[in-house]
C-alpha cells in the first residue's frame, strides 16, 4: 500500500541522533544551539581555570614525579579537548555526543586533580584531607555547570560521575591517611548533602532552560508558519480577485452582447462564462476563509480534548449534514484525550474535512460509506479515516496533504492541507494512501494528553 507520511519541516544544523526523543524534532536543533552556546562558554572557563590550575601547581615545586605525571597529564588532556570541542563547534559538527564527552571530562580531569592533592599533597604530613581544604569545591562548579548544557540527561550523567568520584576519593583518603585526616563522618555527609543540593539545582536548570527553549522555539515555529500562510492568504486572494475582474468582463460583455442585439449563442457563451467565473470565485473565496480561520486555530494553545465524545458528537452532526452518507464511527476500547491546537473545535474542524472531501470525491463521484476509527496504540492516538470513493490523485499521496491537490473541477485541494496543517500544528502527523479495493485512507497520529 502506497503511502506518504508528513514529516515536520528538517532543521540541519546541527546533527541530534542521540537526543531525546521525547522532544518533537523540529525543536532538538534549536536546544542542541542553545547547549552548544552553554558548551562553548564552559570550554572557556575549561581553559581558562586550567591554565591558572596548572601554573599554582607548578608554583609548588612538588619533589615527587608522579603528581607532575597526573596533574600535568589531565590539565593538558582538559586544554587539548577544550580546544577541539570549540573547533568542533565552529565547523557546526559538535552533537550530542560532543557534550557527553565534554561533561565527562570535566568530571575525569577534576578526579585526577583532586586525587593527585590527596595521594602527593603539598603540605605533606600536615594536609589534612581533601575536606580541609578548597580544593574539592571545584568538584560543586562542574556538577552545575553540566546544567548549561541544556538537556537535563546530561545535568544528570554529570551528577551521577562526579557523585561515583565523590565517594572513591573518600574511600581512597581513609585507606591512604586514617586517622590524622581533619574531618570526621559529618564533614563528609555535610559535603555530600551539598553536593546532591548542587546535583539538584543543575538538573533543575537544565530543564527549565529546555522548557524556555522549546516554548520559544515552538512559538517561533508558529510564528514562521503563520508569516507564510499569511503570504498564501494573500496570494489567493489576489486570485480570487482576478477571478473576479473576469466575471465583471464576461458579465460587461454580455450586456454589450444583448444591446447590440447579438445572436443567442454569443449571449449564452458569456452568460456561461460568467457562471464559471462566478463559481470559480465563489469556491475560492470560501476555501479562503475557511482556510484562514483553520490556521488562525493552529495558532492557538494547545487544549486536552475528550476524544470519544467529540467524534461522537461531530459524527451524528455529520450524519444530518450529509444525509447521503453512511457515517460509521469505530472505537477500539477507551482512547485517552488528545491534545489538540484550537481545542474540540479543531476535532470536529477535522473530521468535517475529511468526511467533506470523502463525500465528494473527484467530483464526478464520492463515498457512499465513510469510517472513522479511533484507537490508541503506545502513547499515540490513531484517527483513521476510510471511504469508498474514487481514491486519492496521485499528487495527493506524493504530498501526503502538504500542497493543494485536487480532482475536482472547482476544487483547489485545500481541505487536506488544511486538515494536515491543523494536525502539523498540534505535533502529530498525517499520512494518505489508497485502499486496495478502492477508496482513500487517511491515518492521522495525535499527541496523547497523557
Amino acid at each position: 500500500m502506497s503511502s506518504s507520511v508528513l514529516n515536520a519541516p528538517r532543521l540541519a544544523a546541527l546533527r541530534s541522533a542521540a537526543s531525546p526523543r521525547a522532544l518533537d524534532p523540529v525543536l532538538v536543533p534549536v536546544v542542541n544551539a542553545a547547549a552548544l552556546r552553554g558548551e562553548r562558554f564552559v570550554c572557556i572557563c575549561r581553559i581558562v581555570f586550567c591554565v591558572l590550575i596548572l601554573a599554582r601547581f607548578l608554583s609548588l615545586m612538588t619533589p615527587s614525579v608522579a603528581p607532575y605525571a597526573v596533574n600535568l597529564s589531565a590539565l593538558s588532556a582538559a586544554v587539548l579537548c577544550s580546544w577541539w570541542i570549540l573547533r568542533r563547534i565552529q565547523r557546526q559538527k559538535a552533537d550530542y555526543f560532543t557534550l557527553g564527552l565534554s561533561i565527562a571530562v570535566d568530571a575525569g580531569v577534576c578526579f585526577l586533580s583532586l586525587l593527585q592533592t590527596s595521594l602527593w599533597p603539598a603540605l605533606g604530613a600536615a594536609y589534612g584531607g581533601l575536606l580541609g581544604g578548597p580544593d574539592l569545591a571545584a568538584m560543586l562548579v562542574i556538577v552545575y555547570a553540566a546544567g548549561l548544557r541544556v538537556w537535563p540527561r546530561l545535568a544528570v550523567l554529570g551528577a551521577a560521575l562526579n557523585l561515583c568520584s565523590y565517594a572513591i576519593l573518600m574511600l581512597v583518603e581513609h585507606a591512604h591517611w586514617g586517622e590524622r585526616l581533619v574531618y570526621g563522618r559529618a564533614e563528609m555527609l555535610m559535603f555530600l548533602l551539598c553536593l546532591l543540593a548542587v546535583m539538584a539545582l543543575g538538573i533543575a536548570t537544565a530543564q527549565r532552560s529546555l522548557d524556555l527553549l522549546t516554548a520559544g522555539a515552538r512559538n517561533s515555529v508558529q510564528v514562521d508558519r503563520a508569516r507564510r500562510t499569511f503570504a498564501e492568504l494573500v496570494r489567493e486572494h489576489h486570485d480570487a480577485r482576478s477571478v473576479l475582474s473576469a466575471a465583471a468582463l464576461a458579465s460587461d460583455m454580455m450586456v454589450r452582447a444583448i444591446d447590440d442585439q447579438r445572436p443567442v449563442d454569443s449571449v449564452r457563451r458569456h452568460a456561461q462564462r460568467l457562471r464559471e467565473d462566478v463559481t470559480t470565485a465563489k469556491s475560492r473565496l470560501a476555501n479562503l476563509g475557511d482556510r484562514a480561520y483553520d490556521n488562525l486555530t493552529a495558532l492557538g494553545e494547545l487544549e486536552v480534548v475528550d476524544t470519544q465524545r467529540i467524534l461522537h458528537t461531530a459524527v451524528l452532526a455529520l450524519r444530518c449534514h450529509f444525509p447521503d452518507v453512511e457515517l460509521e464511527l469505530r472505537s477500539a476500547g477507551a482512547v485517552p484525550p488528545t491534545l489538540l491546537v484550537g481545542g474540540a473545535a479543531c476535532l470536529q474542524r477535522i473530521v468535517y474535512n475529511l468526511v467533506s472531501n470523502a463525500r465528494e470525491g473527484d467530483g464526478r463521484s464520492g463515498a457512499a460509506h465513510v469510517i472513522v476509527r479511533v484507537e490508541a496504540v503506545d502513547g499515540v492516538v490513531r484517527l483513521v479515516v476510510e471511504d469508498d470513493g474514487p481514491g486519492f490523485p496521485a499528487p495527493a499521496l506524493e504530498s501526503g496533504g502538504a500542497m493543494p491537490a485536487s480532482t475536482k473541477p472547482a476544487g483547489m485541494g485545500l481541505g487536506l492541507l488544511m486538515t494536515a496543517e491543523l494536525v502539523r500544528g498540534s505535533g502529530g502527523s498525517v499520512e494518505t494512501s489508497n485502499l486496495a479495493g478502492g477508496g482513500a485512507s487517511v491515518h492521522l497520529s495525535l499527541r496523547s494528553a497523557e
